[in-house]
């Protein structure tokens, strides 16, 4: 992307990342015991804990174990894009699917795979930009959740 662009509290791709007034919509219509929040960190750390301290909280059985081992939407930046645009495009996806046998779909698929390469790094001084901008609505949610989340202010 272009290093120049002005991140804002305005600008629609940061708007996204408020929480607190949309999280706090939930708090004032239920009681506290009724909401379950977890961070991304607590899945990364320990998906399977994760996954049975959520089944615990709603009630179902907590001996289901989930395959977290399989990545379903690693960050990538296609290597040329037009060729992305063609090979995710929905009819050409159903196309394959239905002229090529079922075992060879896998095989599209990695070869959709090879137009990927992993996405850059993000910068560091475009973190801080964001971190400042969210600061405050970071340390609002801290409060409605009653968690701490000192570890985002850290470097990455």
């Amino acid at each position: 992307g272009d290093p120049h662009v002005e991140l804002t509290p305005q600008s629609s791709h940061v708007k996204e990342g408020f929480y607190y007034t949309r999280m706090k919509r939930y708090f004032d219509a239920f009681e506290k015991e009724q909401i379950k929040i977890y961070v991304f960190e607590e899945f990364t750390r320990s998906p399977a804990d994760l996954v049975r301290d959520l089944c615990g909280f709603l009630d179902v059985d907590t001996g289901f174990v989930p395959d977290t081992t399989v990545q379903h939407n690693p960050a990538n930046v296609p290597k040329y894009a037009v060729l992305n645009r063609v090979l995710y495009h929905p009819r050409v996806i159903r196309g394959v699917k239905s002229v090529l046998p079922a075992r060879l779909h896998a095989t599209a698929k990695r070869l959709r795979r090879r137009n990927l390469s992993p996405a850059p790094t993000f910068p560091a001084d475009l973190r801080s930009q964001l971190l400042d901008l969210y600061r405050e609505d970071i340390l609002r949610r801290e409060e409605l959740i009653d968690r701490d989340l000192s570890s985002w202010f850290e470097p990455a």
